[in-house]
């Protein structure tokens, strides 16, 4: 799982299928496999394949936002 951030900033999840050629990623947003980098999304962390947690994606770890009030 990747989890990314959308078009409008919005914090939305992926599949990631690691190949010996490319990252892909499975949206349930489109019906297309896409290479990540051709996605268009921000990403922001995903589930390590080494251990179990998530690796950030980015130089430094932002804090989550797990729940907003509007």
């Amino acid at each position: 799982m990747t989890v990314v951030d959308d078009a409008t900033g919005q914090g939305h999840a992926l599949l990631t299928v690691r190949t010996s050629s490319d990252d892909l990623i499975l949206d349930n947003q489109t019906d297309e496999v896409l290479n990540w980098q051709e996605s268009g999304y921000t990403f922001v962390k995903r589930e390590s394949s080494q251990s179990v947690g998530w690796v950030f994606l980015e130089a430094e770890a932002s804090t989550a936002v797990v729940a907003m009030a509007q």
